[in-house]
């Protein structure tokens, strides 16, 4: 699975980042495994808006919980 994230850079020009998550290394049942894809994710998702806040707005509260 591939996750890209693109970066505005202060000339208008774009940086893009992709990140592989290996669902193979992952041990567990399909359930698990899915929950394990998900967390990967939102660890990608998460680093790449701390690193660059003010390029995200959000609709809604995803780390609400």
């Amino acid at each position: 699975i591939l996750v890209g994230m693109i970066t505005r850079q202060p000339d208008f020009s774009y940086i893009v980042e992709l990140n592989e998550i290996d669902h193979s290394l992952f041990p567990g049942n399909e359930e698990e495994k899915v929950f394990q894809i998900n967390q990967q994710y939102m660890s990608i998702l998460e680093h790449a808006v701390r690193r660059n806040p003010e390029q995200w707005f959000w609709m809604h509260n995803i780390w609400k919980y």
